[in-house]
């Protein structure tokens, strides 16, 4: 019994040791928190207020920029569709032009076929004087005179009765077709017509160019118009206000690139309004 009576009082010797050493331990650490400096605690300098206030003026940013969007996205569709109908208006001109031009052309050179076939007549006609002279046949030359001065008042007027004498003033033989600019001459409306049909097809063109790139830029507004609305289902201010930047870069780049561009011809901004 005095064993077990020994054994249960080391024990509890053991536990109370190991229980001061515990104590002493939370005291040692208690004492170093003691020492330790105190936490320095900074406050948020930016209240509640604030933080509002910022969030409305990015809003009413937002706002302005969507609303100056869809303003320019009108503006583009508009000028884009102006330039539509002159291109349609412009090809058509440019289609009845050029059919104009064509038949004329046609018919000018039957003119100029029928003129060539009477000035074959007229050398004719001044071969058979030519050898009457050298014959010395009075008739004959008579006759073939005679027939020259009727085929020049009734076939030949205008510039072919002017190329006509200038061919038969030269020494030796020419056609009246040889002088300078003359066989130009027939074809010279028809080819007016061409060249207004060529310029119509040509403004066509440029309308249908600056239309694409008017209707180019009424969807980048529309890029514009969609990274702004989404801007609006972000918590973050900092995501909006990255948007914000990216959107109003852009919508300055689209805006100035329209002022590179011009108006369709014949836009009238004031004739619009009093319509």
């Amino acid at each position: 019994m005095s064993e077990v009576k020994e054994t249960t009082e080391e024990t509890k010797v053991e536990e109370n040791k190991e229980v001061k050493t515990e104590e002493s331990k939370v005291e040692a650490k208690n004492e170093e928190i003691k020492a330790a400096p105190a936490l320095t605690i900074v406050p948020d300098l930016e209240t509640a207020d604030e933080k509002s206030k910022k969030d409305f003026i990015l809003e009413l940013v937002i706002a302005v920029c969507l609303g100056l969007s869809i303003i320019g996205m009108a503006w583009t569709g508009w000028i884009a569709s102006i330039h539509s109908e002159n291109q349609s208006k412009n090809l058509a001109e440019a289609t009845a032009l050029n059919a104009q031009g064509t038949n004329l052309w046609t018919e000018q050179s039957q003119y100029l076929m029928k003129d060539m076939m009477v000035w074959e007549e007229i050398n004719d006609l001044r071969f058979e004087i030519d050898y009457a002279k050298e014959a010395d046949k009075a008739n004959d030359l008579a006759k073939a005179e005679k027939q020259l001065k009727e085929m020049l008042a009734n076939e030949v007027s205008g510039d072919f009765l002017i190329a006509v004498e200038w061919a038969m003033a030269q020494k030796e033989y020419a056609s009246p077709f040889d002088m300078e600019g003359y066989t130009v001459s027939y074809y010279a409306e028809a080819q007016a017509l061409l060249d207004q049909a060529a310029a119509k097809a040509a403004q066509a063109e440029n309308d249908r160019t600056y239309a694409d790139c008017f209707l180019l830029l009424t969807v980048l507004y529309g890029v514009v118009l969609f990274m702004l609305g989404i801007s609006a289902f972000f918590k973050g201010s900092t995501t909006k206000m990255v948007l914000c930047i990216i959107s109003g870069i852009a919508f300055v780049l689209i805006t100035a690139y329209i002022f590179t561009l011009p108006l369709p011809v014949g836009f009238d901004f004031v004739s619009y309004l009093v319509r």
